[in-house]
C-alpha cells in the first residue's frame, strides 16, 4: 500500500497532487513505498485503501495499466511533428500513428520541439482524444555554452504565445503532461561537458527560463510539470552519489536549483519553488531491470523521498522490449518510480547502419504520400513491423502484451484505411467489398457521427445487428444512409452537432473549402473572422462551415452540404467542444455546457459501448474502474479478435466475451466501486 500524504496548505497552483496513473500535474507528496505503515490511518488512507483494492482487481488482468506507458515519437524527422501539415502522419485519416500508440497501450508520447512558430493545437487535440498525454523536450540551449536562460526563455515565450499550448482560458492544453528543459535524453548524454556543474547551470538557467516566459504571457494553473533527462552513468565530478548511476546528477540539479547562488547564477524566478513543486527527475538507460533495482531504485528511495522519476528513454538490448516488461515491474511496487518510455516508434529506411535504437516499425512497400514538414518535403511510408531482438517476435505484439493493449495485424498497416475512405457509395463499395466486419464498424460509426448523432446507452447490439446486414457485399450506401435517418430508436441526435472544420484533414484541403464557402457565403464575411479564429485553419474551419451550414435550407443532408472532401464534418457537440478554440469559434457553441462535466459523453457511445458495459460510467476504460481527466476516442479500435482494441458492445455478454474477463472479477469490481462510492458520499 503506497500512502500520498495531501498537500500542505496554500500550495502553488500545479503542485502536490496525489500520486494517480499518469498524472495530471506534478505528483508531489511523501511516499511510504517500502516497509509496513506502523501508525493508524487516516480516513483518507482507509478511502486510499479501498480504492487500492479496486485497482487490485484491475492490475490483475493488467499489472501495468497504471504506470507511465510512453513512447518517443518524430525523432526520424528533421522539422516538427506537431506540425499541422504533418496531420497525414499521426492523423487518423493518414497513417494514424496516434491510434496505432493508443491502441498498443501507450499513454504518453515524447517529441522533440524544432520549431517554435508552428501551431500545434491540432496535434495536442488529437493526442488528448486518443488519451495520449503529451511530453516536449525543448532544444534551445546549446549544451556545453552559456546563457541558456535568454534562448529558453524567449524560445518558450514564443511557443506559449504562437504555438497552440495554451486554451483560450490561458491554462496549459490538457493534454500537456511534461516539458523536458534540455531536449531529447540522448542527446543530452552526448553533449555532456566533462564539468557536470556547468549541466546543472543549464537546467537551473533553463527551469528559470521555463517560469520566467509563463509569467510574462500570464499562463494560470496548474502549470505543466518540468522535468531534464540526466545520463543513467556515474558523476565523478557530483559531490554526493558520485559512484550511482544517475544519481549523481539528480542529486547536483537538486541542490542547484534549491540554491542556485552556489552555481553563481541569480535567479529570476524562485526556483526552489518551481523544482520542488514541479519537477519530476528522468534519465535514459539500456540498462536491466535487476541493474536498475539494485544500483538505481533502491538507493534513490532513500535519498530522494518525494520526488517522482521516470525513464525518458528505454532503449531495448539484446533482452528486447521483454527486459522493458520487467522495469515496469519495479515501478508497480515502488511508489515513486512512475514508469518508462521506449525509445523509437519508426526507423526510416538505412537508420539500421546507422546504429540506431531498434524501433516498432520501419516503412512498408507503399507510400501513403508526402507531407511537408517545417520546409521540408517528406515521404510518409505506409509501416512495416519491427522484430523484437530478444524473442524475434513482431515488436509492437510484444509491446502490447508489456502495455496492456492489443497487438495489431501488421499485414493491415498498409491495407486499406476505414477512417480514410469517402463516406459515398465508392467508399461503402470500398469497405463492403474487403469483407472485414470491424471495418465495416468503423465506417458505419464514421456515418453515424457524420449525421450528428450517436448511439443510445442502451443501443450497442442493435448497431452490431445493423453492421453486419451491411457488412455483406453489394450493399447499398443510399439506404444505409436512409435508414439511419430516419432515426431508428438506438440512435440519438444531437439537436446542438455543428459543422466544423474535420481535425484529420490536411490544412490545404481546409483551406481550399473556406475559400469556396467565403466566396457562396451570405449571412457572414470572411473579412471579420475574429482573432481568435484566424490564427488556425482549422479553427477559421469551425467558423465559416458552422455558419454557411446554418444558412442552408430545405432538406439538408449533412453527408452531402457539410462535407467539402472530407473538409469538414458534421459532428456532436461534446466531439466538436473538446477541440481547442471551438466554443470560440462555431457558430451556437458559447453558450453550451462544459464538455468536462458532463457526467457521460454521448459520444462515447459511438462504437456502442455506453453505461451498460462493464466499464463505470466516465471511466477511462472497460471495466478498469479508472477515472481520467482526459476524453476517449473509440473511433481508435475494433474488435480485439481482429488484433485492434478498444471497442466495446454495451452489451454486457459481449463485454465479458471480448475481454475475457470472469463475471465473478467483474463482479468484484462492482462490489469495490459500490463501497468506494458509498465512502465518497
Amino acid at each position: 500500500l503506497v500512502v500520498v500524504e495531501a498537500p500542505p496548505a496554500g500550495s502553488m497552483e500545479g503542485e502536490a497532487r496525489p500520486r494517480a496513473p499518469l498524472p495530471r500535474r506534478h505528483p508531489r507528496g511523501t511516499a511510504t513505498a517500502m516497509g509496513a505503515l506502523r501508525r493508524t490511518p487516516s480516513s483518507a488512507e482507509t478511502y486510499l485503501a479501498v480504492s487500492c483494492a479496486v485497482a487490485v482487481v484491475a492490475a490483475s488482468a493488467a499489472p501495468h495499466g497504471a504506470l507511465l506507458r510512453g513512447l518517443r515519437y518524430g525523432a526520424d524527422v528533421e522539422g516538427d511533428v506537431m506540425s499541422a501539415t504533418a496531420v497525414p502522419m499521426w492523423g487518423n485519416a493518414g497513417r494514424g500513428d496516434l491510434r496505432i500508440m493508443k491502441q498498443l497501450g501507450v499513454n504518453m508520447v515524447s517529441l522533440r520541439v524544432t520549431d517554435t512558430e508552428i501551431d500545434r493545437t491540432n496535434f495536442l487535440d488529437t493526442a488528448r482524444m486518443m488519451e495520449l498525454a503529451v511530453a516536449l523536450e525543448l532544444s534551445f540551449c546549446d549544451l556545453g555554452g552559456s546563457d541558456c536562460f535568454t534562448s529558453t526563455s524567449e524560445g518558450y515565450e514564443t511557443m506559449l504565445r504562437r504555438g497552440g499550448m495554451l486554451t483560450p482560458a490561458g491554462k496549459y492544453h490538457p493534454a500537456l503532461r511534461y516539458v523536458s528543459l534540455l531536449g531529447p535524453p540522448k542527446t543530452v548524454a552526448a553533449n555532456l561537458t566533462g564539468d557536470p556543474k556547468q549541466f546543472a547551470r543549464q537546467v537551473v538557467e533553463a527551469l528559470d527560463a521555463v517560469s520566467d516566459a509563463e509569467t510574462r504571457v500570464g499562463v494560470k494553473g496548474p502549470l505543466v510539470n518540468i522535468t531534464a533527462a540526466v545520463p543513467y552513468a556515474e558523476c565523478s565530478g557530483c559531490p554526493e552519489l558520485s559512484g550511482r548511476p544517475a544519481l549523481g546528477f539528480m542529486a547536483l540539479l537538486q541542490a542547484s536549483a534549491t540554491n542556485p547562488k552556489r552555481l553563481g547564477y541569480i535567479a529570476q524566478t524562485d526556483t526552489a519553488r518551481t523544482f520542488s513543486s514541479r519537477f519530476t527527475h528522468s534519465f535514459a538507460t539500456q540498462a536491466t531491470a535487476a541493474h536498475l533495482r539494485e544500483y538505481f531504485l533502491l538507493p534513490y528511495m532513500e535519498r530522494f523521498r518525494g520526488v517522482p522519476v521516470f525513464v525518458a528513454e528505454f532503449t531495448p538490448a539484446q533482452a528486447g522490449i521483454s527486459e522493458l516488461a520487467k522495469v515496469l515491474d519495479l515501478a508497480v511496487d515502488s511508489g515513486l518510480f512512475l514508469g518508462a518510455s521506449l525509445s523509437q516508434y519508426y526507423m526510416p529506411a538505412g537508420a539500421a547502419e546507422q546504429d540506431a535504437p531498434p524501433a516498432l516499425f520501419g516503412p512498408g512497400d507503399h507510400s501513403l504520400g508526402t507531407v511537408n514538414v517545417s520546409g521540408s518535403l517528406l515521404d510518409v511510408p505506409c509501416l512495416a513491423v519491427s522484430l523484437d531482438p530478444g524473442s524475434g517476435a513482431p515488436m509492437p505484439t510484444v509491446l502490447a502484451s508489456t502495455f496492456g493493449g492489443s497487438a495489431l495485424d501488421g499485414a493491415a498497416l498498409c491495407g486499406m484505411n476505414p477512417w480514410a475512405v469517402p463516406l459515398t457509395q465508392a467508399g461503402y463499395a470500398e469497405v463492403s467489398e474487403e469483407g472485414s466486419f470491424p471495418h465495416m464498424k468503423i465506417f458505419v460509426r464514421r456515418v453515424i457521427e457524420h449525421l450528428g448523432a450517436f448511439i443510445s446507452p442502451s443501443g450497442g447490439a442493435n448497431y452490431l445487428y445493423f453492421t453486419r446486414k451491411y457488412a455483406s457485399k453489394g450493399g447499398n450506401f443510399f439506404r444505409l444512409v436512409s435508414e439511419l435517418r430516419a432515426s431508428p430508436e438506438w440512435v440519438m441526435v444531437d439537436p446542438n452537432a455543428a459543422c466544423v472544420a474535420d481535425r484529420a484533414a490536411e490544412p490545404m484541403l481546409v483551406s481550399n473549402a473556406i475559400s469556396w464557402m467565403c466566396k457562396h457565403a451570405n449571412s457572414f464575411s470572411c473579412d471579420e473572422v475574429p482573432q481568435e479564429c484566424s490564427g488556425s485553419i482549422h479553427k477559421m474551419g469551425d467558423y465559416v462551415f458552422s455558419r454557411y451550414y446554418r444558412e442552408l435550407s430545405g432538406y439538408i443532408n449533412p453527408l452531402v452540404s457539410c462535407y467539402a472532401d472530407g473538409a469538414a464534418v458534421f459532428t456532436t457537440s461534446p466531439r466538436f467542444l473538446r477541440q481547442t478554440g471551438s466554443r470560440q469559434c462555431v457558430a451556437g457553441a458559447s453558450g453550451l455546457a462544459e464538455v468536462e462535466a458532463m457526467q457521460q459523453d454521448p459520444a462515447d457511445f459511438l462504437d456502442g459501448r455506453g453505461a451498460d458495459a462493464a466499464g463505470s460510467v466516465g471511466t477511462g476504460g472497460a471495466g478498469d474502474g479508472r477515472t481520467t481527466s482526459l476524453p476517449i476516442d473509440l473511433d481508435v479500435g475494433i474488435d480485439a479478435a481482429d488484433g485492434l482494441n478498444y471497442d466495446k458492445s454495451a452489451d454486457a455478454n459481449e463485454f465479458l466475451a471480448i475481454s475475457g474477463a470472469p463475471h465473478s472479477q467483474v463482479w468484484t469490481a462492482a462490489l469495490f466501486f459500490t463501497a468506494l462510492t458509498s465512502l465518497s458520499a
